[in-house]
């Protein structure tokens, strides 16, 4: 595998979760529903996105045109030399 198939594997792992990633998103989703049937009503009960971990302060990307700067970034870095 090339480094420029590796970068291209790396940002698409950042748009589209496998592995462990996703399986945060099914633990955080059962875990907000199981929360939600516990829940007494007089209280907000969490979204998944609530019950994940944050990495290096990094947020999801919210459509394709930022997902396409993620890409881009990504392959120039690797194209540069840069780590």
């Amino acid at each position: 595998m090339s480094s420029r198939d590796f970068a291209e594997w790396l940002a698409w792992g950042t748009m589209e979760p496998w592995g462990e990633r996703r399986d945060d998103w099914r633990i955080a989703v059962a875990v907000s529903q199981i929360l939600a049937a516990l829940s007494d009503g007089k209280h907000q009960t969490p979204q998944p996105k609530d019950l994940l971990m944050r990495f290096r302060g990094a947020e999801p990307p919210k459509d394709w045109r930022e997902m396409r700067k993620m890409m881009r970034r990504a392959l120039t870095r690797e194209r540069d030399g840069v780590k």
